[in-house]
């Protein structure tokens, strides 16, 4: 066959095995924020990540398309890192500690 060689891929994208993610649902994360609170003093939090996807969480959906075709499922990384912010957190994630091989 003429031409060039295919070289292997390089690509730095590792492959994620939906299976072993295990998804928390918002209340279980994060306290709801009392009904009497402005919600210009409502936190905001940091989403990565995020999927949008129909209510059988198989189907991508249009976040805009919420109010003809929700509710919609929203998976993504939640990130909590301002002390300010940790107060609403109700969930503290493992504590894995990172040593240097020897």
């Amino acid at each position: 066959m003429a031409g060039r060689r295919r070289r292997a891929s390089t690509s730095s994208v590792d492959t994620i095995d939906e299976s072993q993610i295990r998804w928390r649902q918002e209340v279980s994360v994060v306290r709801s924020v009392p009904k009497e609170e402005s919600p210009d003093d409502w936190p905001i939090f940091e989403l990565r990540d995020a999927v949008v996807l129909n209510k059988d969480g198989q189907s991508l959906e249009n976040a805009l398309h919420v109010g003809i075709r929700g509710p919609f499922l929203v998976r993504g990384n939640l990130i909590i890192d301002d002390v300010g912010q940790r107060s609403h957190r109700t969930y503290t994630p493992p504590y894995t500690s990172r040593r240097a091989a020897r």
